[in-house]
């Protein structure tokens, strides 16, 4: 999700025909409706042929344009996929091809995250195949969509943390350098790269870290960086018997920061029975961590102080949860601040057996 200078807010994600999901994106207004200026209806799609497709992030360019960047089957493998839609909302046949680049990097891989920098160039996040395992995987595009052959190795650079499957979910700016989150053998994991593409060696000496939180499944989906250089994770963790909120933070040299929570890291319990975890990091103007996921059943919030502290003046002892359905699923994927700072977070509620958009706001 993004939020446009003039506040509508866009979204991206998949729509089903009937027979296969299509890149999907639209547009709000700042009071929740459909932008009918936007494609005549508010919604658009984009077809990469006779497969799946779906968007996984989404991001503004300097003039507006919104980029969609996720995966598409191809040869019965996912791989890197990206679309371009104007302010208007109709794909932009100036980019890449009528619109849209596949990419294959290795035997399989995906999108999950964006950033777009400061000259249009798209960078995107997430996993590839070179051979048996996942590795976190970074390509760098430029404005139109072409591989930027000075980044990285003809434009891609994969990192691997081992022999076990990685794969990057969240990226940040940290200045410019790139501060990509993920997984790596069920614990978090962080690598730190210069702007060409580079492990950072002034990020724990090697430019990666990875930190155990409990003895099961940990995960990192989400990632901000602090007005100081820190920079804070948030997932889930496994802990007990089911997942928690987990957030942990990290110097600027990539040392866990022992001035938050207890040793650098925090997990917060929900107590449901199915679980929670942190899918989308906000930091406040006031340095407060908001982090909304799900919480068993339930939309899940919760806001944490500079220490990693509940602050109790949010919600209830710091957590909100909420649910636009009784179902079995209320899921917040992706939050942003509005500048008024009213918080808009967009997820999926099931209703009648069908996963639905779902679009919240409320007072920070």
């Amino acid at each position: 999700m993004v939020i446009q200078d003039d506040g509508k807010i866009v979204v991206a994600g998949y729509s089903y025909n009937g027979t296969y999901k299509n890149f999907a994106v639209a547009r709000y207004t700042t009071s929740g409706s459909l932008d009918t200026t936007f494609s005549g209806d508010g919604i658009n799609t984009a077809s990469f042929g006779s497969v799946n497709a779906e968007a996984l992030a989404i991001g503004l360019q300097s003039d507006g344009k919104i980029v969609l960047a996720g995966y598409c089957i191809s040869s019965g493998q996912p791989q890197v996929a990206l679309a371009r839609f104007t302010d208007v909302g109709d794909l932009d046949t100036s980019f890449g091809s009528s619109g849209k680049v596949t990419q294959t990097i290795g035997t399989a891989s995906r999108a999950r995250a964006l950033l777009i920098d400061s000259s249009d160039n798209i960078i995107v996040g997430g996993y590839a195949v070179p051979s048996s395992a996942m590795v976190f995987t970074l390509a760098r595009f430029d404005s139109e969509g072409t591989l930027d052959t000075d980044f990285g190795s003809s434009g891609i650079r994969e990192t691997s943390f081992g022999s076990a499957d990685s794969q990057v979910y969240a990226l940040a700016f940290s200045g410019t350098q790139i501060v990509a989150a993920g997984s790596y053998n069920s614990n978090f994991a962080l690598a730190r790269y210069t702007s060409v593409g580079s492990l950072d060696t002034g990020f724990s000496s090697d430019g990666m870290v990875t930190e155990s939180i409990s003895t099961s499944d940990d995960h990192a989906t989400s990632v901000v960086i602090q007005s100081d250089g820190k920079i804070v994770a948030g997932g889930g963790a496994f802990v007990g018997t089911s997942y928690r909120f987990a957030l942990v933070r990290y110097t600027t040299a990539g040392a866990l920061d022992t001035s938050f929570g207890t040793g650098g890291v925090v997990t917060t319990d929900f107590s449901t029975s199915t679980g929670d975890g942190v899918n989308s990091l906000v930091l406040q103007s006031d340095g407060m961590l908001l982090a909304g996921g799900t919480a068993g059943s339930y939309f899940g919030f919760a806001r944490y102080d500079t220490s990693g502290t509940l602050d109790s003046t949010f919600g209830t002892s710091g957590l909100l949860t909420g649910s636009i359905s009784d179902s079995s699923a209320n899921v917040i994927q992706a939050m942003a601040q509005q500048s008024d700072d009213k918080i808009v977070a967009v997820g999926y509620t099931t209703i009648s057996s069908a996963n639905k958009l779902a679009l919240v706001r409320f007072y920070p």
